[in-house]
Formats: C-alpha cells, sequence, structure tokens
C-alpha cells in the first residue's frame, strides 16, 4: 500500500478505505475497490464463476479475490476487508450452514417432547417396578437403564444436522453456494434449471469456433499469423488460437518483435509483413 512516498507491504485489515494499493502481475486483489491507474485482466471465477478473465482499466471496480493478469495496477480501496464481496460470500456460507432445514426443526420439536417423555417413565419404572415387588431395585435400575439406552434420540438429533452441514460444506468446496439446509431440501423438489455461467456445463475453456478472412483471404494464413503472434501470449483466448491451429495441423511461422499491449487483447510483430490482433473493442476505441 501506498505509504508516504514510497510502498510498504501491510496486512489486509489494516488498509484503510480511501487507501491505494498495488497489485503486480498474478497477485490477489486484496481488497474491493476501484482502479486508479493501470490496465490488467482480472480472473473473477471465485466471485462471479465466470472463467474467463475480465479486462479493466481505470474506473473500474475489481473485487478482493480476483486474481490480477499481466498488468501492475493502482486500486483505491472502497470498502474494508470485512466489508469485501469476498467476506460477504464467506458469511453467507457460515450462516448457511447455522440455518436448520424443515426437517431438522421438525425432528428439534420433535426431541424437545420425545426425550422428557423418555426419561420419566424409565425414571418412574425404575421407582414402581420395586414397589410393586415386581423385581429387584437393581433390576429395575438396570432395565430403565437399558430403555434408556434404546430409546435415546441422540442418533435422531444428531443425524440430520450433520448430514446438512455436510452437504453445505461439500457443495461450497465444489463451487455451489446454498442458502441454508431449507434451499438444499428443495433441490429434491426442482424440475427445470437455468444456467448461465460460462463453465457450469462447459470446460470452461474458450476455442476458435470460426475464422472469417476478410476480402477472400486465406483462413489458414490468417490462422497461422494470429497463432505466431498468440505464442507470445499467455491470455487464455491466445491459447485457443494456439490449439485451433495445432488442431488443423497449421505450421506456425515465427514472430520477430512482438509486444503484448496489457487488457487489450492486442500483439504486433513483424514476420513477411507487420500484423496485429486484437480485441474488437478495443478496436472501436482506438478508431474514435
Amino acid at each position: 500500500m501506498a505509504d508516504g512516498a514510497g510502498w510498504r507491504e501491510a496486512q489486509a485489515a489494516e488498509v484503510a478505505v480511501g487507501s491505494r494499493v498495488r497489485v503486480r502481475p498474478g497477485e490477489r486483489v486484496p481488497l474491493d475497490g476501484r482502479i486508479a491507474d493501470g490496465h490488467s485482466s482480472f480472473n473473477e471465477a471465485s466471485i462471479t464463476g465466470e472463467s474467463l478473465p475480465v479486462d479493466k482499466g481505470p474506473k473500474d471496480a475489481v473485487f478482493a479475490g480476483s486474481i490480477n493478469g499481466s498488468g501492475v495496477v493502482e486500486i483505491e480501496t472502497t470498502a474494508p476487508a470485512s466489508g469485501s464481496v469476498l467476506a460477504r460470500i464467506i458469511a453467507t456460507v457460515r450462516d448457511a450452514q447455522a440455518s436448520k432445514a424443515p426437517t431438522q426443526r421438525f425432528i428439534d420439536r420433535f426431541a424437545s417432547v420425545y426425550t422428557p417423555v423418555v426419561l420419566a417413565l424409565a425414571a418412574l419404572f425404575a421407582v414402581a417396578a420395586p414397589l410393586l415387588g415386581l423385581m429387584s431395585w437393581h433390576q429395575a435400575i438396570y432395565s430403565a437403564l437399558v430403555m434408556l439406552v434404546i430409546a435415546c434420540p441422540c442418533a435422531l438429533v444428531i443425524a440430520t444436522p450433520v448430514t446438512v452441514v455436510s452437504a453445505l460444506a461439500s457443495a461450497a468446496r465444489h463451487g455451489l453456494l446454498v442458502k441454508g439446509g431449507a434451499p438444499l431440501e428443495m433441490a429434491a423438489r426442482i424440475d427445470t434449471v437455468c444456467l448461465d455461467k460460462t463453465g457450469t456445463l462447459t470446460l470452461g475453456e474458450p476455442r476458435v469456433t470460426r475464422v472469417a478472412a476478410l476480402d477472400g483471404g486465406d483462413e489458414t494464413a490468417v490462422l497461422a499469423m494470429a497463432a505466431a503472434l498468440d505464442s507470445h501470449s499467455t491470455h487464455p483466448l491466445a491459447k485457443a488460437v494456439l490449439d485451433e491451429a495445432a488442431r488443423r495441423g497449421i505450421a506456425v511461422p515465427a514472430a520477430e518483435q512482438v509486444s503484448e499491449l496489457v487488457a487489450a487483447a492486442s500483439a504486433a510483430g513483424w514476420m513477411a509483413a507487420r500484423c496485429s490482433w486484437a480485441a474488437a473493442g478495443w478496436r472501436r476505441s482506438r478508431a474514435r
């Protein structure tokens, strides 16, 4: 974080709202905030579930827990560590584990009546049987204890919450947040599911679906040039282009003097001629 004229490392809990924090490539964003300086792409899968990185620049919001891509950015914090989106997600998981499902509430109500009734009957038997001459005090007390062991509702009372908490924890480990035992039990009655996140039903890995060569150009040549530039990039879309070139068995030419513009998905280099590629939005912004 910024400290006077320099920078120093600090715990996220020590950083006040409005402070400037520098995040280097590959680092995890420590606090919610807005980018004050720099451009980069951010992997927000832990927050939004989207597997593709999101390009961001000055004034764009970033979230604690997301991972910075290849650019150095300075962030002005907008929330303390305890108030970040990630912290609220964690709190939601904890609250969900603490809330009770309808089945669990029923078991608790049942046990609140059943347990004292069993205790009363066992005590009554232990006292009444010897007084009525049905058995000795030793036999009566032993039989009452056996009754308590057999009729004890512990297994019934413990089984439901343990099952619910285990299911919620297992779902959270797999990236699925369930808001308590009630929604978990309602899942058994689901008949329609709507999915809107990349990577939910797919592998979360982009792939080339079509190559459009303008003015009657050669698709193979276009893909070869793109692959030559992308061989110097770590962007997920670059990997998709390289995978498609390999699938088609295209020989990738060597590119020289390659440079990459952070958060623009753009690269340029010299081969037989100068060429470049970039995101459509970045192209339009440059045209203006």
